[in-house]
Formats: structure tokens, C-alpha cells, sequence
């Protein structure tokens, strides 16, 4: 058995659902709020803010696939939630 002194902890990303290195997924059935849920989850993110009460300890990298909405809905949802928390494209971290 492994000394639990040696295994590394683990690279919490937001919250304690999210951990760097693991892939995560939310389900659940259709128009319970999971696109709205990670719409708001990335953006706290990528603003590096506690829009949703968990707080990142800075502005992260994010990349956000969804196989259910069409992109201009995604499109509609990121900026209808710029707009509620007063979100700025300068406040995210962009692709360089």
C-alpha cells in the first residue's frame, strides 16, 4: 500500500467538482439547467470570480463543450450571463 503521505493532493479547479487532470461531466435530463449551470461555472472561471459562491483562486484557461444546445443558443446564454454578472471581455482569460 502506498504511503498516503506521498500521494499528491488534488488540483481543485473550481469548487470540489472540478479537479485539473480529471474530465467532468454533468447529466441530468433536458431543462434542469445544466447549460445555464456551466455557462456560469466557466465564466467564474475564466473571470477568476465567485459568480456562483465558489471561488478560483485566479483567472483560469476554459473550454466549454456542450452536444445538446446549438452554438448561437450558447452564444445567447454566455452573453445574457456577461450581462447579469457585468462581465466584460477584458475580464476573461482569451485564447493569446
Amino acid at each position: 500500500m502506498r504511503d498516503p503521505a506521498q500521494i499528491p493532493p488534488r488540483q481543485w479547479l473550481y469548487g470540489r467538482h472540478l479537479i485539473r487532470g480529471f474530465v467532468s461531466l454533468t447529466v441530468a435530463p433536458g431543462g434542469l439547467g445544466k447549460s445555464s449551470l456551466l455557462v456560469a461555472e466557466i465564466l467564474a472561471m475564466a473571470a477568476g470570480r465567485p459568480l456562483l459562491g465558489d471561488n478560483p483562486a485566479h483567472p483560469l484557461r476554459v473550454w466549454l463543450w456542450n452536444g445538446e444546445d446549438p452554438s448561437e443558443e450558447l452564444q445567447r446564454r454566455i452573453q445574457a450571463t456577461c450581462l447579469h454578472f457585468g462581465i466584460e471581455a477584458e475580464d476573461l482569460v482569451l485564447p493569446a
